[in-house]
């Protein structure tokens, strides 16, 4: 029989999330709009009542109700899977309930770009020093809200607003977390932000954050949702050589002074990133004990959060 899965939250991501599980598991979304139920999902205005008798959910709702959301599913002995990221500030983190249900059941964070192809075959060759070391990392992510959401004006989306964790830092922090994913731990930084496009927001529309790792590695990754068109790149720098990443157009190119390539890789959808990621999720919700993993996501989680309070903090 296939156990039962909630979604909290029917927009976009709770909308993939759907699509791709639902021939694995009974669908059951909570969603504040009302919804008539479709073939293998069910649709519920109460959230108690959708995740009766379920054995997992899928928190896709405002980042600024994860902390309620990942509350309601614990007390309920319920594995969660919640889009990034955890929280909008650090108190709600804070005040997790750690000792009472850390050990029953399992947080994980949807951070779905560390199974994207090209970020795998990344971290393999810096792993395995294929290039030599690793001197720099410089990262570049851009997109005009505008054109994010198609089902939604801008401005009402939840990018727009602070209250609802908007802003390009909270919406991208995907790229923050790629950097200790690829390397390490950040140890020291320095950054700003500002809003230079919307200026009737209250959040901030453009980032640029400096680090170095504990590992050694210098970088710099600027983020912004006002670019006109859309762009994620990385470039690592190594002794040998450099190696450019393009997750837009998934492509990946090796440069030295001897040769230049471009190898495209394939077959890089963005629903099968989805479901590795859900593949480690399900995974992970076999061990016996999640106190360790759920103790180390939750400090992860506050790191990154604590670097992005402090580039808010220096806005220009």
């Amino acid at each position: 029989m296939k156990s039962k899965l909630a979604i909290i939250g029917y927009g976009s991501i709770g909308m993939r999330h759907a699509e791709i599980l639902k021939n694995n598991f009974i669908i059951r979304v909570f969603s504040k709009r009302k919804h008539k139920n479709k073939k293998k999902i069910s649709f519920f205005d109460n959230i108690n009542e959708c995740l009766d008798g379920c054995d997992f959910a899928f928190i896709c709702s405002n980042t600024s109700e994860h902390i309620n959301h990942i509350n309601i599913c614990l007390k309920k002995n319920i594995h969660i899977y919640c889009e990034k990221p955890i929280s909008n500030n650090l108190y709600g983190i804070n005040n997790l309930p750690k000792k009472k249900f850390f050990n029953k059941c399992q947080i994980y964070l949807g951070y779905q770009l560390r199974f994207d192809y090209l970020i795998l075959k990344a971290k393999k060759i810096i792993e395995e020093k294929k290039f030599g070391k690793l001197l720099h990392y410089r990262g570049f992510v851009g997109q005009n809200l505008t054109t994010w959401r198609q089902n939604i004006h801008y401005t009402k989306s939840n990018s727009f607003s602070k209250e609802k964790g908007g802003g390009v830092l909270l919406e991208l922090i995907h790229d923050l977390d790629l950097i200790f994913y690829l390397l390490s731990e950040i140890k020291f930084f320095s950054g700003f932000s500002s809003r230079i496009l919307f200026k009737n927001s209250d959040v901030e529309d453009i980032a640029s954050i400096n680090f170095k790792t504990k590992s050694g590695v210098v970088g710099n990754i600027f983020l912004d949702m006002v670019s006109p068109f859309h762009k994620r790149e990385i470039q690592l720098t190594f002794e040998k050589k450099t190696l450019n990443l393009d997750l837009v157009n998934s492509t990946i190119s090796e440069i030295s002074n001897k040769k230049n390539y471009k190898s495209h890789i394939i077959n890089n959808d963005r629903n099968k990133i989805f479901l590795r990621c859900h593949n480690d999720f399900f995974k992970k919700t076999k061990l016996k004990s999640f106190t360790k993993l759920n103790n180390t996501t939750i400090s992860h989680n506050q790191k990154l959060l604590r670097i992005i309070n402090s580039v808010k903090s220096k806005y220009i």
